[in-house]
């Protein structure tokens, strides 16, 4: 074999490692846990990791996984809080109908205020010109 062809192999092998270790750190795996599966050491996450490009993507991926399960959790939402509504109605313990109030009111004074900060937050990027999500008028753009 050449040397260039050693140097191709040797190339796709760590580019394979680096996808291993990749995917294990964007679904929350130490820097050992991430080595062991990717078959490197911990120290050579931390070498990699260093870099801002395969930093960069990893943060990429794991971003893809949160909206991958917020979506996932927004759809279950409606079974959710029908879920809470049946309980309120139906339990047959007061108790158990105070818990599911209070879960009620909880989670809806959580959402609305989560809801307000997140769009308070937009209007401001949009404003200081962080945002190309919403125009000068705040109306979503395509």
């Amino acid at each position: 074999m050449s040397s260039g062809t050693d140097e191709t192999e040797s190339s796709r092998r760590r580019a394979a490692q680096q996808q291993i270790a990749l995917e294990a750190l964007a679904e929350g795996a130490s820097y050992a846990h991430a080595g062991q599966a990717a078959g490197v050491d911990r120290r050579t996450i931390g070498r990699w990791m260093t870099d801002p490009d395969f930093s960069r993507r990893v943060s990429e991926r794991r971003n893809e996984c949160v909206a991958q399960i917020t979506g996932e959790l927004v759809a279950a939402g409606p079974d959710a809080v029908l879920a809470i509504r049946r309980e309120l109605a139906d339990a047959d313990r007061p108790a158990d109908r105070l818990r599911a109030a209070s879960l009620l009111l909880t989670l809806a004074h959580r959402f609305r205020e989560q809801y307000e900060l997140s769009d308070r937050l937009l209007q401001l990027e949009t404003r200081l010109g962080l945002s190309d999500r919403h125009d000068a008028k705040g109306e979503e753009q395509p």
